[in-house]
C-alpha cells in the first residue's frame, strides 16, 4: 500500500511505503483472567500513521461475531488503551484488540477472559448479627458463587481497629 504526502516542491512528490502494521502489546488482561463488568485494557500501541484502536468482544473461545466496545484514535505507551464495559456479558468471552493504520495495515491480539459480574452471596447463620459472644465462637454460614475459588474468614474485637484473618479455604 502506498501513502502519498505532498512534498514542498511542485516538481516532486514524496511517496511513503508503509508495509508494517502498528506495534501492539496488551499487558492486561491476560488469557483466562477472571474479570468483572468493567475492565481497563492496558498495554502499548504505536504507529506513525495510526488510524484507530478497536476493542471488541465475542462469546466463547473462538467467536465468529464480535461487538465493538471501544474505539480510540491515539497511541498509547504503557498505559490504559481503553476502559470497557461488558454491559451484561458473562462467562467465557474473547476480547479482541485491533490497531490499524491509515493505509489498512493492522495488528490484532485476542485474549480469552471469564466475565463474572456477580459478587459472591455470603449468609452468616450463627452467631446472629448484633449478638454478643464470649470465648470460642462457632461460625456457620454459606458462600455461594458460580465461580467461587476461595473464601476468607476474618474477625476483630471491639478493642481492635482492623480485622485479622482467621482462615482461608480453597473450594
Amino acid at each position: 500500500t502506498i501513502e502519498r504526502r505532498p512534498f514542498t516542491s511542485k516538481e516532486k512528490e514524496q511517496i511513503v511505503f508503509d508495509r508494517a502494521g502498528p506495534a501492539l502489546t496488551v499487558s492486561s488482561p491476560s488469557n483466562d483472567q477472571l474479570v468483572s463488568n468493567v475492565l481497563a485494557v492496558t498495554g502499548s500501541v504505536a504507529d506513525v500513521n495510526l488510524n484507530n484502536i478497536e476493542i471488541s468482544a465475542g462469546e466463547g473461545a473462538a467467536p465468529t461475531n464480535f461487538q465493538v466496545l471501544s474505539r480510540t484514535f491515539r497511541s498509547v505507551t504503557n498505559g490504559t488503551i481503553a476502559t470497557v464495559d461488558f454491559g451484561g456479558r458473562r462467562g467465557l468471552q474473547t476480547l479482541r484488540v485491533r490497531a490499524a493504520d491509515h493505509v489498512g495495515n493492522a495488528a490484532t491480539q485476542d485474549i480469552r477472559i471469564q466475565i463474572d459480574p456477580d459478587p459472591p452471596v455470603v449468609t452468616i447463620l450463627s452467631p446472629l448479627s448484633g449478638g454478643v459472644v464470649r470465648g470460642s465462637v462457632n461460625l456457620t454460614g454459606t458462600v455461594t458463587d458460580a465461580l467461587l475459588d476461595r473464601f476468607t474468614v476474618s474477625a476483630k474485637t471491639d478493642a481492635e481497629i482492623s480485622f485479622t484473618e482467621i482462615e482461608t479455604r480453597r473450594v
